[in-house]
């Protein structure tokens, strides 16, 4: 074969190679910016359950200081945190059962996310709300609230724990995803 024919069967090899290297990575940067748009309505619920403890705490706060009813939220702001909580509950499960957010390199940090998250909503369903109503009832029969309080903030603590590590997790992944 003579050196012109080899320099262009080199060049068109090359060139080939260049073109799918090039769709690989433009396929690979699309994938990881849709990962991480799948990361957003993660976020937003784990505001929205940190919405939800505020609102608590500050019912707390307002016991702790013998006001007759929490003032900071209205009775409207506590409903729809909650509904919304609720309905992108399904939504952020969803995301995190697929296994879009799993890559090589995400696996650890997705599979950590997805185990936080149901922890956070079983604990609020479970634990939190059901604590805060016996508060709201016991304050409202005039019974002692100590032992309320201090359960409920016990709780509060370790949801925040929960919520410190869902958004490491969240920020692992959005730099992964980047």
């Amino acid at each position: 074969m003579d050196s012109a024919t080899q320099w262009g069967v080199i060049t068109t090899i090359v060139g080939i190679l260049t073109f799918l290297a090039g769709r690989f990575f433009e396929q690979r940067k699309l994938a990881q910016a849709n990962r991480l748009k799948l990361l957003e309505p993660v976020e937003e619920w784990v505001q929205g359950a940190s919405r939800i403890i505020g609102i608590v705490g500050d019912d707390i706060s307002a016991i702790a200081v013998g006001l007759p009813s929490p003032i900071g939220y209205s009775p409207r702001d506590r409903i729809e945190a909650g509904k919304a909580l609720a309905e992108s509950k399904a939504k952020v499960l969803g995301i995190l059962r697929s296994h879009a957010l799993t890559t090589w390199g995400t696996r650890k940090f997705s599979v950590r996310l997805s185990t936080l998250v149901n922890q956070l909503s079983l604990a609020i369903e479970r634990e939190y709300m059901p604590a805060h109503s016996r508060l709201l009832d016991k304050m409202n029969r005039k019974e002692d609230l100590s032992v309320d309080m201090m359960a409920l903030v016990a709780t509060a603590s370790a949801i925040n724990v929960i919520i410190q590590e869902i958004h490491m997790c969240l920020s692992q992944l959005k730099i992964r995803f980047t």
